[in-house]
């Protein structure tokens, strides 16, 4: 076919393009019970998990194709590759129940040691030029080389308590540690607390109410981290050729040693509702979550020789609500009947931005891009033009358009059981969110 880069029938029949997974998938637990009697209980809880996985691609591409001969192509392309990813996980727990005799609580404690590597290699082989009919990659007039290798390994602790009132007020505290050779300084253990309380008002002798069989309100705060992603706390190196000889060159993208995890604090606020034996139940949670440290990818001076550095140069904040309601319409031994309504809705805010702002992502200002400024919404979308009246412009007279986060969203599942028979039915309703 003169009129076109390629003819699809002989693409199909003389292409190469084959792909082959190899998984195996296993985990192991052991429990052991050290101490078992009506006032004490120790438990120590092992586990272990692994997760070996190869993946193998072959893409043959013969100079007998359209695109690839009389100077459209590469006279022929064999590419074969490898990527192989070995991940295993490691955990130790002492579980410890305590059940006074006289007192009405029960006391729960536990802490442990968990364990995570990560390691994947990746090899791929690109050849072209081929000669004859050969489709090895030694057997062409050119052949180019890729490997990538990642390795992580991350360790942590905890320990909570746990105190029941006999159902009526539970509190729980705990405190995790984790380090991961991701960071800047992979042996600093960076600590996460966590703190909950709970009170049913229906448990308690003054609660009359029959037909009201759960009103609880809880409160609970806590931490976690996010770990920076491979590769940024060095600089790493590229392979280059200059009259013939090979070296290293080093990348653009400069390490960074003080690199730590993202820190999320979240404080939320709720409360638990059920009616009629709980055929009617409602959940309300209010939250507002914090994330400092956040990882960015930020330019850094030219003189330096780099273009960019990953660091923490940022805090944003997500505030929502989120409503639940489930109705059991009907419950009998044959039929039964489900409902569960949900209603959410989140709004986000940088708080604070110690790089400059910049735009990410999309097509540009003249379509509409997203940009990152303190004091705005983190989904905020930007273009160029001119602002009309009570129209918002960014730091660098950009107009906002719109937001790309939901005013709210609504989902109404149905679920419906006749003997062995079910039924699911889901609809999702969004308000609002703008897109590019």
């Amino acid at each position: 076919n003169p009129y076109s880069a390629a003819n699809f029938l002989q693409t199909r029949d003389l292409i190469t393009n084959n792909e082959a997974v190899d998984r195996f998938l296993g985990g192991m637990n052991l429990v052991t019970k050290i101490v078992t009697n009506d006032r004490h209980s120790l438990k120590l809880i092992l586990n272990g998990g692994l997760d070996a996985y190869t993946f193998q691609t072959t893409a043959i591409f013969p100079k007998e194709l359209q695109f690839e001969k009389n100077g459209n192509g590469t006279n022929g392309a064999s590419i074969q590759g490898t990527t192989t990813n070995f991940n295993n996980n490691e955990s130790a727990f002492l579980v410890y129940s305590f059940f006074p005799a006289s007192a009405g609580f029960n006391i729960r404690a536990q802490g442990g040691l968990t364990r995570e590597s990560f390691e994947r290699n990746t090899m791929i082989a690109s050849a072209t030029q081929l000669i004859g009919a050969q489709t090895n990659v030694s057997q062409a007039g050119a052949v180019d080389m890729y490997q990538f290798r990642s390795k992580q390994l991350n360790l942590g602790g905890f320990g909570q308590v746990e105190v029941d009132f006999d159902g009526k007020v539970i509190l729980t505290a705990g405190l995790r540690g984790d380090k991961s050779s991701n960071n800047g300084d992979e042996n600093k253990v960076y600590y996460y607390p966590k703190a909950s309380a709970a009170v049913n008002l229906a448990e308690f002798a003054f609660w009359n109410m029959e037909d009201w069989n759960q009103f609880k309100l809880r409160v609970a705060y806590g931490q976690s981290g996010n770990f920076a992603t491979f590769g940024s706390a060095f600089t790493s190196l590229g392979s280059t050729i200059i009259e013939g000889a090979a070296g290293s060159l080093i990348n653009t993208t400069q390490g960074n040693n003080e690199v730590g995890p993202e820190r999320q604090s979240e404080l939320e606020f709720g409360t638990d509702l059920g009616f009629l034996d709980n055929r009617i139940s409602a959940e309300i949670t209010y939250y507002i979550k914090n994330v400092t440290d956040l990882l960015l990818v930020s330019l850094v001076p030219s003189s330096t020789g780099f273009v960019n550095k990953v660091t923490n140069a940022a805090e944003l904040q997500n505030k929502g609500l989120e409503v639940g309601l489930g109705i059991d319409i009907i419950r009998k031994k044959d039929f039964e009947w489900f409902n569960q309504t949900n209603f959410w809705f989140n709004k986000s805010e940088i708080t604070q931005l110690d790089i400059p702002s910049y735009a990410v992502g999309s097509f540009g200002a003249t379509l509409g891009t997203f940009y990152i400024e303190q004091g705005a919404s983190a989904t905020q979308i930007v273009g160029i033009g001119t602002a009309a009246d009570g129209e918002d412009t960014t730091d660098n007279g950009l107009v906002v358009w719109g937001d790309s986060e939901p005013d709210f969203q609504i989902s109404f599942g149905e679920n419906l059981r006749y003997k062995n028979w079910e039924l699911g039915l889901v609809l999702h309703w969004k308000q609002g969110g703008d897109n590019v």
